[in-house]
């Protein structure tokens, strides 16, 4: 008879903030943060692409 597996148990996700040297649980507003910056990356990696495509700067 096959065992039964252990139910997984979801940890909070961590992050660890370069500025301040700590690792602390992921909040909504840090979240919210995390999302903004990657969408600036994001959106900065896409218009310099164009902008090579084109050949312009």
């Amino acid at each position: 008879m096959a065992r039964k597996p252990k139910p997984l148990v979801v940890l909070p996700h961590k992050v660890y903030i370069r500025a301040a040297g700590e690792t602390v649980d992921m909040t909504p507003d840090l979240r919210k943060q995390v999302s903004k910056k990657c969408a600036d990356v994001l959106l900065r990696w896409a218009k310099a692409s164009v902008m090579e495509e084109l050949g312009i700067g």
